[in-house]
């Protein structure tokens, strides 16, 4: 399977039809119920870079999961926010918090499939560059030692 994308929704039959539609893309679908559940799912599995977060959820919405997320510095890390909200403060207020995205629900599903390989290159790009500087770095130091610094 392709890379991992958690859900989580609050709503069964949602949380059932976006795991097929993962599925049938050739993702790796991990389904939880809310945002605990969520929270959860990311400090067990360091694998997950990219969520598709229902806004409103009992005991911890969309948005403050979104801002535990970024207070956990877990980079990278790609939120689509989906959301019958529609106003123009709502989506700003969701990408304003770190959501990077942002769906309106009922979802067109080549959208979502277009959303969710834009947030697969994102992350894949951020990997890359985080590597690279890493690497850079180590041989910065390495170099250091030679010249005896």
């Amino acid at each position: 399977p392709g890379m991992k994308i958690l859900l989580a929704d609050d709503d069964p039959i949602i949380r059932q039809v976006l795991s097929n539609l993962l599925k049938k893309w050739e993702y790796e679908p991990i389904a939880t119920n809310d945002g605990m559940e969520a929270l959860q799912a990311i400090n067990e599995d360091p694998d997950i870079r990219i969520a598709l977060f229902d806004w409103m959820m009992p005991v911890l919405s969309g948005l403050d999961l979104v801002q535990k997320i970024r207070e956990m510095n877990i980079t990278p890390f790609h939120v689509i926010m989906i959301t019958a909200k529609d106003t123009k403060e709502s989506v700003l207020q969701a990408l304003e918090t770190g959501a990077d995205d942002f769906v309106q629900k009922p979802f067109d599903r080549d959208i979502l499939h277009a959303r969710i390989k834009v947030a697969e290159r994102s992350v894949e790009l951020q990997s890359y560059l985080i590597q690279e500087l890493s690497n850079a770095q180590a041989e910065v130091q390495s170099l250091r030692q030679q010249l005896g610094g």
